[in-house]
């Protein structure tokens, strides 16, 4: 595995999880 691969994995790893809780942020406040 290269270091770029690792590096761009790391990238969208972060934006997975970005999306995430702010799509779980706006359900939370929805109730």
């Amino acid at each position: 595995m290269s270091q770029a691969h690792q590096r761009s994995e790391a990238k969208w790893r972060a934006f997975v999880g970005h999306v995430t809780g702010s799509a779980i942020a706006q359900l939370w406040a929805l109730h």
